[in-house]
């Protein structure tokens, strides 16, 4: 509904603090700034394209939970994850598919520890919406 809204204020409060302060860090303005800015760049397909998403699967582990979801026409789910904060869902910065598919996603060697293993989903290696280089889960 946010997003149909076009309420950049409105993302921002569905965010951790955490993710907030990575999405300021990384822009000029506050995150309802920010957000609002990529509203009004954003063409009306892609709010259309937004708004076919289907919420297809929610796992809950601990404090975090998965969210899977598709979009017409494509034959893959995408995932973002939430933080439980307080007594609210909120959405996280931290992509951790890793720890909800570990079949799927091979570990380090226990052999050669920092000789990671690269079979596996591409989706097994990433670590944060920002970047592995600022995860920190």
């Amino acid at each position: 509904m946010a997003v149909r809204l076009h309420s950049g204020k409105t993302v921002c409060a569905l965010m951790t603090p955490d993710f907030r302060k990575g999405l300021e860090d990384r822009t000029t303005g506050t995150c309802a700034q920010s957000v609002g800015e990529l509203f009004g760049s954003t063409d009306a397909s892609t709010f259309n394209k937004a708004g076919s998403i289907r919420l297809e699967k929610v796992v809950v582990k601990g404090q975090w939970a998965e969210v899977a979801e598709s979009t017409p026409g494509s034959s893959e789910w995408s995932y973002s994850y939430m933080e439980r904060f307080g007594d609210r869902w909120r959405w996280s910065r931290h992509f951790l598919y890793a720890e909800f598919h570990p079949d799927k996603c091979p570990g380090i060697n226990p052999n050669n520890w920092y000789e990671q293993y690269t079979e596996g989903d591409p989706k097994c290696f990433q670590d944060s919406v920002f970047g592995s280089d600022t995860s920190g889960s």
